[in-house]
């Protein structure tokens, strides 16, 4: 659930961004002054909306998919060294998530969350070079 979650959130943010390119450098392009305020501030409010608001929500569902999934890794085996990554991108985006709600942490908020979006690719190749070099389970015919 999150994962799809996450992939819902992060589309639908880039989705939302990319389809007001267009129209609003249509009204900015056309209009006089007020209609290019006017195309400007609803940029800033889609913008604002999606980078503050929705692209935000993802931490929380990588740190929930990290706290189900992590300790299922740990059973099978997966070493310390192959799950600190996954702990500290999972609490990391927990931590960016609740530090923007803190008006006075909006920068430590930002590095936190700079700190885990260059964690978390190399979390996903560490975890997509583990899967593949793992054996091939054939299940048992019933």
């Amino acid at each position: 659930v999150a994962i799809v979650g996450g992939g819902v959130v992060g589309i639908g943010v880039g989705a939302m961004q990319l389809a007001s390119l267009r129209p609003r450098g249509r009204l900015r392009a056309g209009g006089d002054g007020t209609v290019r305020g006017g195309a400007e501030a609803a940029w800033t409010a889609i913008a604002y909306g999606c980078q503050k608001g929705l692209w935000w929500a993802e931490g929380p569902l990588v740190l929930f998919w990290g706290l189900i999934v992590g300790p299922h890794l740990k059973k099978d085996g997966w070493g310390r060294w192959s799950l600190l990554p996954l702990t500290v991108v999972g609490w990391g985006f927990g931590l960016f998530f609740a530090l923007n709600f803190i008006t006075g942490l909006s920068d430590l908020a930002e590095m936190v969350g700079t700190v885990t979006v260059l964690l978390f690719p190399f979390w996903m190749m560490l975890f997509g070079w583990k899967l593949l070099r793992q054996p091939v389970s054939v299940p048992v015919a019933a």
